[in-house]
This record gives structure tokens, sequence and C-alpha cells, in this order.
């Protein structure tokens, strides 16, 4: 194995630890907006709701672009590899 090649290994596996720690911290604010929401809907608190209903969408595009960077670098690699 090349020095060429060790070094894109690590870059890939890096990307990857990254959108890993990113899905992480992902899952760990709905469980905050979870709570929030609970809070909210217990004082129908309506700027509460809109906070949760704003964070979980942001969560969601995040999660979308996630997946479809690791779509575009399995391809990447992929016709690398070929």
């Amino acid at each position: 194995m090349t020095n060429r090649e060790l070094l894109r290994e690590i870059y890939k596996e890096s990307k990857a630890i990254n959108r890993n720690i990113q899905r992480v911290a992902n899952v760990g604010l709905l469980g905050i907006f979870e709570r929030v929401a609970k809070e909210a809907e217990k004082n129908d608190d309506e700027d509460g709701k809109f906070i949760v209903k704003v964070g979980a969408s942001l969560i969601v595009v995040t999660e979308i672009f996630l997946l479809l960077r690791d779509i575009m670098d399995h391809q990447k690699f992929k016709m690398e590899g070929e």
C-alpha cells in the first residue's frame, strides 16, 4: 500500500467518523427537543412548540445532507477503485 492510498483511506475514514459524530449529536438534540416538546405541551406554550418544530425540521435537513454526502462519497471512492 502506497502512501497515497494510505492517506486516501485515512481521509475516507475521517470523513465517515465526522458524519457519525454529527448523527450522534442529532440524536442528542432530538432528546432535548423531546423534553422541550413535553414541557411546551404541558404548559400550552406556543413558542416552545414552534422551536421544537423548527429544530426537528433542521435535524431532518441535516440528516438528508449527511445521507447525500455518504452516497456521493461512496460513488466517488467506487469510481476511483475502478
